[in-house]
């Protein structure tokens, strides 16, 4: 079936045009496109215009032009791009006006480290799933582009090179935000999830992680879920954490306070490694041997 497609769209192709006919025979044709193979150094632009889902992949792209999209904006809801180990660049504006953009995946792009302007001129209320996962990124991507009244179900930050989250780097509304995995990330910055509203924040295994300033949490709204754990943080601010249902930090030896019962209404669970079933219960307690192979000695 895949060789009588290719051939359809082969004869509707200007033999003249051999690089296209080079690179179109990498693409597996219908309403959802896959385009792979090394050959490939550009999104082709004569796909059929009604193409809903975009997938390239192992592919020799270097730079991703905005003009690449335009013909089909109208139809495109979900865009993959992986394994695109020479990828430095998108151009802004790439994914605006897409009206129907639900989903965006850019995973396994070493070379990619900075996506200014990525989100500029999204336009849709139906985008609810980010995913920028083994890249090159040292920063987060301007989330401020997207609409007021768009409700993101996830934003996946892992196994990048994040070093820093500086203040208002975070704002989104979201049922799921993880910047897990990156190993380069050492501090959060005051206010850096300030507009927010997120039900679970995870952030765990980024070893690196020392500090979190007291105000990182503040403009934070709704978070029910946060997990810490793996990380080298030492205390722990509770200013934004108000609404908190669930604590985890897990195999973080480096923790030497817990925070304040009367600040943090919260029941911490997690595994075998940390377990707590009500912070409240502590009340009394001067110090408290937690199961993980140190001794928390002080709590404010």
């Amino acid at each position: 079936m895949r060789y009588m497609l290719l051939c359809i769209v082969v004869m509707n192709i200007d033999y003249t045009n051999m690089e296209v006919l080079k690179e179109r025979s990498k693409c597996e044709i219908g309403s959802e496109v896959h385009c792979y193979g090394k050959e490939i150094t550009y999104i082709p632009t004569d796909l059929p215009r009604n193409l809903t889902k975009l997938v390239i992949t192992e592919a020799n792209i270097e730079y991703i032009s905005k003009e690449w999209l335009d013909p089909y904006r109208p139809h495109l809801r979900d865009i993959t791009l992986s394994n695109l180990p020479y990828l430095r660049d998108i151009e802004q504006g790439t994914f605006a006006n897409i009206p129907n953009l639900r989903t965006l995946y850019i995973s396994h792009a070493p070379r990619l480290k900075y996506l200014s302007g990525l989100l500029k001129g999204v336009t849709s209320s139906t985008f609810y799933s980010l995913r920028i996962v083994f890249t090159g990124l040292v920063e987060v991507p301007e989330l401020h582009h997207l609409t007021e009244n768009n409700t993101m179900f996830l934003l996946d930050l892992d196994h990048n090179e994040i070093e820093r989250l500086p203040s208002n780097s975070i704002r989104i509304v979201a049922e799921q935000v993880t910047i897990n995995f990156n190993s380069r990330l050492v501090v959060i910055e005051d206010h850096a999830f300030n507009g927010s509203q997120i039900a679970e924040l995870s952030m765990h295994s980024n070893y690196k992680l020392t500090e979190i300033n007291e105000l990182a949490f503040k403009g934070l709204k709704s978070l029910r879920i946060l997990d810490l754990s793996q990380s080298a943080i030492k205390k722990l601010p509770t200013e934004g954490l108000e609404d908190l249902e669930t604590l985890k930090i897990e195999d973080t030896p480096t923790m030497q306070t817990i925070p304040s019962i009367y600040d943090l209404k919260v029941s911490s669970e997690s595994s075998k490694t940390y377990c707590f079933k009500s912070i409240r219960s502590l009340l009394p307690i001067q110090k408290l041997n937690i199961g993980t192979q140190f001794l928390i000695s002080k709590i404010y």
